[in-house]
C-alpha cells in the first residue's frame, strides 16, 4: 500500500505517479482513475462502496416512479452481505 498526499486531484498527477505502475490500482472511482493511467497491463479495481452508492440511487429512481425491481433490492443485499462478512440468511 503506497500513501501519497499532493495538494491537487489533477488527472496529471495520478497519470504521473502511475505511469510504469501494471498491477491492481483499487481506488475510489474517481474520474482521474478512469482511462490512461499506468500500463497496458494495469487492472482498475473501484471500490465497491462507491458502486453500491449506484445501485442505492436506482432504487430511489425506482422506488419514485413505483417501478420496483427486486434485482436491485438483491443486489445491495448482496454488497451488504459482503460488508458485514456474515453468511447469506444468517
Amino acid at each position: 500500500m503506497v500513501f501519497d498526499f499532493e495538494m491537487t486531484r489533477g488527472k496529471q498527477v495520478a497519470k504521473e505517479f502511475f505511469k510504469d505502475y501494471g498491477g491492481i490500482l483499487h481506488t475510489d472511482g474517481y474520474v482521474v482513475y478512469e482511462k490512461d493511467i499506468g500500463t497496458k497491463g494495469l487492472i482498475h479495481a473501484c471500490c465497491l462502496a462507491h458502486a453500491r452508492r449506484g445501485f442505492i440511487d436506482a432504487l430511489k429512481v425506482q422506488t419514485n416512479a413505483q417501478a420496483p425491481d427486486t434485482r436491485l433490492e438483491r443486489a445491495i443485499a448482496l454488497m451488504d452481505d459482503l460488508f458485514c462478512h456474515r453468511p447469506r440468511g444468517a
